[in-house]
């Protein structure tokens, strides 16, 4: 496994590329487990990139983000993006200059999608933006990745989870000590996520939900049904190296 990050959400690289005139693509990914969002937009702007991260990113990260690395580009450096991350308890780590290789995670994903999914779509579809949701949804849930051993992004975020929850389980065995539970861990260490099974427990990992979020992510929360359904366009993709 290449190197990363050992907490969800402790570093998130964004970037921005440039797909065809007026279409530009926003890409978030966590170092830890390279779960993603995407967005469509036809400029790549501070408003934009303000609009991403409250809209986007901070509703279906299901984790919260510590750090946004970036390059340098002006979309980043607007005010307001700078307030919205400081207002969220947000770190802000640019690049430095000629650098594009500490970004290296967002770049070779964004260049996945350049090559097997912006061939597969129709540019001018009214509905590009719900095709790249769609995408996003197979990339996290369905897609094995190389450099997570074979494992989705979301079976990987669950491992991590689930071990921070034996940890836990653990350290109250042997010092006799209920620590609190947080509301947002319970909601994913309860029910089956991704064929990974848990079971409510006093001891949740609240390490990795450090602050509230404004809503839980919808396939996070307790089901008893089976596994999340397919992607709605069915498609499966080989292993990435991303």
């Amino acid at each position: 496994m290449r190197y990363s990050k050992a907490v969800p959400g402790e570093r998130v690289q964004m970037d921005t590329c440039k797909i065809a005139p007026r279409i530009y693509q926003y890409t978030a990914i966590d170092d830890c487990t390279r779960f993603r969002v995407l967005g469509i937009y036809p400029r790549r702007t501070a408003s934009n990139s303000v609009h991403f991260l409250e809209a986007r990113m901070l509703d279906e990260f299901p984790f919260p983000i510590q750090r946004i690395q970036t390059d340098r580009g002006g979309e980043f450096f607007g005010l307001e993006f700078q307030q919205v991350m400081r207002r969220n308890l947000i770190k802000f780590r640019p690049n430095r200059p000629g650098a594009p290789h500490l970004n290296g995670k967002v770049e070779r994903s964004q260049q996945t999608d350049k090559v097997e999914f912006y061939p597969m779509v129709d540019l001018a579809d009214a509905e590009l933006a719900l095709r790249l949701e769609e995408w996003q949804f197979d990339y996290n849930w369905h897609r094995p990745h190389s450099s997570l051993g074979g494992k989705t992004p979301v079976e990987r975020c669950c491992e991590l989870t689930l071990r921070r929850h034996r940890d836990q389980l653990t350290t109250c065995s042997c010092s006799g000590i209920l620590p609190h539970t947080s509301h947002h861990s319970s909601r994913l260490t309860s029910g089956t996520v991704s064929g990974i099974s848990a079971s409510a427990s006093p001891c949740a990992p609240d390490a990795f939900f450090l602050r509230p979020r404004r809503r839980a992510p919808s396939f996070f929360l307790p089901h008893a049904g089976p596994p999340p359904p397919a992607s709605p366009s069915g498609m499966r993709a080989p292993v990435s190296k991303a």
